[in-house]
């Protein structure tokens, strides 16, 4: 399992990431770090992006 998880070039979190009960957490996690090396202007449109997105589903729920 160890040379698969080597070989994917992953870590074991990300491989069962679906399983896990904090997965939601981790995915969080992770999209924040990639967006952090984002251009500034990008980073701030896709949390524009997402603030749009947030409140349309809480109108809903």
């Amino acid at each position: 399992m160890v040379l698969i998880i080597d070989e994917l070039d992953i870590s074991a979190d990300q491989l069962f990431e679906d399983v896990i009960k904090n997965s939601v957490q981790m995915k969080s996690s992770l999209l924040s770090e990639k967006i952090q090396h984002l251009p500034i202007d990008v980073q701030k449109f896709i949390l524009s992006v997402l603030a749009v997105l947030i409140q349309e589903i809480e109108k809903r729920f």
